[in-house]
């Protein structure tokens, strides 16, 4: 089998990728690939078994051969849709009233939404009261996850235009705290890397057509430079010179979670924003969600002072930008830690918020339910570009406006539904197949049933298949379901206007890639379920 050409025959996809390799070439390939997410910090931190002197890391889960991905729906989603989509959520995250009349029936239900809603007002409030300087600029980074979707119900294994057939069809967007992107960053390179050492060239059992996989075929990934780059236009945005007197510089602030086992998905974007030019770097510091009321204050003008540990609590700096790695979780909001009043801070500040409050409540799963409404997107979007994004939506139901009742137990809803929240973002919470019914009947019986979203499931194609390094299964030779995430970055301001705001930048900044086992029903990397991949581009 060859994949030096773009063109694949799909019928050979299922000798890809091989699984009858010599013990030896299969040991040297995976010895290769520990040893690279063992260099390169393509790792996960493990929880509790950090001491003094030593911490225990594992890799992350990935790919050993890239994964077949048709190149015309990669460059769709990467050089048409995600503009798009940047320009769309922008303008909610500016459309309060649309916002609220789609989210705000979920605070009787879900506490997060409540919380966030919470927040908002009471920023509101304070503003009325004292004269904190408002921020009229904000930014986003997004990513917008796709599957690939079989537009025909007939069986397309012997179609040589098989991939003619396919479509992207969107499972989420994702407009807070979005992660993975350090590390599709680093399994890009790995992919890439193994490609050039001729790791992939492989001899076939006919000695007719050898496998050789070209690093042409395997996309460039630079998601890091990507996020950094959006972060330090925020940061010139505000500018370098501190406002209020007391601080010696202005710096990006990344507010990330405690007891953190994702870091390698963090640091590489404050080091690269540390390292971003030899005599400019862009200070950037850490904080952990719980300490921002204990580690920053507030002036009576707005801005957002920050203690470095390193300065023994003495000079603050001021904060240009917040990016948001922690705060989407329901317990973050706790009176305990006092998760509303960190909250409100950090909105009430002059910084520069990645995203807003609004920006946040974006990211809820009813907001994407109510996207596809007919004629919804016509309120923010040119026909051309919402007939483009509309393309990549599945049938979605709010279980208030479907009727259920009846079909509880009809198996083409179990088979062609999934069941998820919609108040969350992010797999882990969803229901599946024969769970579905009894869930359904439960949310018949209260007032819940709000909560909850039914989403048509994506048809994706079969027999390609794939040969996955999973730190819960091992190595395993099965057919694969794919997810394609793209990055986008974009920083607008708020204006009066029936646009409601200004676009200041608009841009891609990167892509992740993940594979799983068809059988099993969560993507999440993180969670034991699915691998970060490479895309193996064809035509």
């Amino acid at each position: 089998m060859s994949l030096t050409t773009h063109q694949v025959d799909h019928t050979i996809l299922e000798t890809y990728p091989p699984d009858s390799l010599p013990p030896d070439q299969i040991h040297s390939l995976l010895t290769q690939i520990k040893d690279y997410q063992s260099t390169h910090g393509s790792l996960l931190k493990v929880i509790d078994s950090e001491i003094p002197h030593s911490v225990h890391l594992q890799p992350v889960s990935v790919s050993v051969f890239p994964t077949v991905f048709p190149r015309r729906v990669f460059h769709e989603a990467i050089d048409e849709l995600q503009l798009a989509y940047n320009e769309l959520y922008g303008k909610i995250a500016e459309d309060k009233e649309w916002l609220y009349a789609v989210t705000g029936p979920l605070r009787k239900t879900e506490p997060l939404v409540d919380a966030l809603w919470c927040v908002y007002e009471e920023v509101q409030r304070q503003r009325r009261k004292v004269q904190y300087i408002e921020q009229n600029v904000h930014a986003g980074l997004f990513r917008s996850d796709y599957m690939l979707h079989v537009l025909s119900d007939s069986d397309n294994d012997d179609d040589e235009d098989w991939i003619q057939s396919l479509c992207l069809k969107q499972v989420e967007f994702n407009s807070y705290s979005c992660a993975g992107g350090c590390h599709a960053d680093k399994v890009a390179d790995m992919h890439r890397f193994l490609a050039l050492r001729g790791v992939y060239n492989c001899p076939s059992i006919d000695e007719k057509q050898d496998m050789r996989i070209l690093p042409s075929s395997l996309p460039l990934n630079n998601t890091i430079h990507g996020i950094a780059s959006l972060l330090v236009l925020a940061h010139k945005r505000y500018g370098s010179t501190p406002y209020n007197s007391a601080a010696s510089h202005t710096a990006v602030l990344m507010v990330v979670q405690p007891n953190n086992f994702n870091i390698a998905d963090e640091r590489p974007i404050e080091y690269a924003l540390w390292n971003w030019a030899d005599d400019n770097p862009i200070p950037t510091y850490r904080i952990e969600w719980q300490d921002v009321l204990h580690r920053t204050q507030l002036t009576e003008t707005g801005e957002l002072l920050f203690f470095p540990p390193e300065s023994g609590g003495r000079t603050p700096v001021e904060i240009s930008v917040i990016y948001h790695r922690a705060g989407y979780e329901p317990q973050e909001y706790s009176d305990e830690i006092k998760g509303k009043d960190i909250r409100i801070r950090l909105e009430l500040s002059r910084a520069i918020k990645c995203p807003s409050i609004l920006g946040h409540i974006t990211t809820i799963k009813k907001v994407q339910q109510a996207l596809t409404v007919p004629g919804t997107l016509g309120r923010w979007l040119t026909s051309d570009k919402a007939d483009r994004i509309r393309g990549t939506f599945v049938e979605i139901y709010s279980l208030n406006e479907f009727d259920f009742s009846e079909k509880i137990h009809d198996e083409k809803l179990t088979e062609n539904y999934i069941l998820k929240p919609a108040s969350l973002e992010g797999g882990g919470h969803n229901i599946y197949g024969s769970d579905i019914p009894s869930i359904l009947q439960t949310l018949l019986e209260n007032e819940k049933s709000r909560a909850y979203i039914l989403m048509q499931k994506i048809r994706s194609p079969q027999n390609i298949y794939g040969m996955l390094m999973s730190s819960s299964r091992g190595v395993v030779v099965d057919e694969v379901v794919s997810e394609l995430g793209v990055f986008g970055g974009c920083i607008w301001e708020k204006n009066e206007s029936s646009s409601g705001l200004d676009m200041i930048e608009n841009r891609v900044v990167g892509w992740s890639f993940k594979s799983k086992e068809r059988s099993l029903d969560e993507m999440s990397v993180v969670k034991g379920f699915g691998c970060f991949d490479t895309p193996l581009l064809v035509d």
